[in-house]
């Protein structure tokens, strides 16, 4: 049985809460290569593509775990589980303007898988498996020094895959201590997203398993229409004034900090390669 398949870096389900159906009923998303931009403050519009869903940010297998055959598409098969709940999540968020505390705890493990299956964070695996971080491993396997070792027994191209299974388990348990609140757009625009679109920002310590200490502040659009500002209450370190909004709803920010947060979420310096713009069309 021929088991080859797809593999969205960025799930189909998030990419269409930024895009429109075209008149042949297929999904598409305007996207920014990056490599065609000189200046991110002279974006010329004509460099925009009308790029098919369906086929932008995939590759073969990426995914897969080594195995047997059942448990080859098993990381794949829960990115799926995921993104079955996603709509949902969204639909209750534009009919109630708040979102429940299931929810919540839904959305932030989306976010969290939506982390680990980028590019960015695929390199950060890669140099924890060669450096053989044990701090890192022993925190997201909960010190099983059984399953750590087979883990780094295993050739790094065949273990990485699995690191970003157990990551994105251990960072969703990590982010269900922290608060989110919705951050609605500005009535003339739209939220942006790119290709790497979980902004991580934390107080820098040099140890890579901090960025998941009570500091750690996300930025994440999950549509074009709404942002989320994940944070822990707990924390002193920000003065950031998303604090200040209400968790758990949608709230609106000044044109002034709504810039501010989009041009930080398409900085040059964290994208991979796409921005991807929101479609007026939807």
């Amino acid at each position: 049985m021929n088991s080859d398949q797809n593999q969205h870096i960025i799930p189909q389900t998030y990419l269409k809460q930024f895009g429109y159906k075209d008149k042949h009923g297929r999904w598409r998303v305007p996207v920014f290569n990056i490599e065609q931009i000189p200046l991110m403050n002279n974006i010329n519009k004509t460099l925009v593509k009308q790029s098919n869903i369906k086929s932008l940010l995939r590759e073969q297998n990426i995914y897969d775990l080594s195995g047997t055959i059942e448990n080859k598409k098993h990381l794949d098969n829960t990115f799926k589980i995921l993104e079955d709940c996603y709509p949902l999540i969204i639909n209750e968020i534009n009919e109630t303007k708040r979102i429940s505390i299931e929810s919540k705890q839904k959305l932030i493990t989306f976010i969290s898988f939506l982390f680990v299956r980028t590019y960015d964070f695929r390199g950060i695996a890669d140099h924890l498996l060669k450096s053989r971080n044990r701090d890192y491993l022993e925190a997201i396997i909960e010190d099983n020094k059984d399953r750590i070792n087979t883990l780094l027994s295993l050739p790094v191209e065949k273990a990485i895959n699995f690191l970003i299974g157990f990551s994105g388990f251990y960072i969703s348990k990590v982010l269900s201590q922290f608060e989110i609140t919705i951050i609605e757009t500005i009535e003339t625009e739209k939220w942006a997203t790119t290709d790497n679109p979980v902004l991580v920002q934390c107080k820098a310590t040099g140890n890579i398993i901090d960025f998941l200490g009570i500091d750690t502040e996300l930025l994440c659009p999950i549509s074009q229409d709404y942002l989320v500002f994940i944070f822990h209450p707990n924390s002193t370190f920000s003065q950031n004034e998303l604090r200040k909004l209400h968790t758990n709803e949608v709230n609106k920010i000044s044109i002034g900090l709504y810039e501010s947060i989009w041009y930080k979420l398409v900085d040059k310096s964290r994208v991979t390669k796409y921005i991807i713009v929101p479609s007026m069309n939807k």
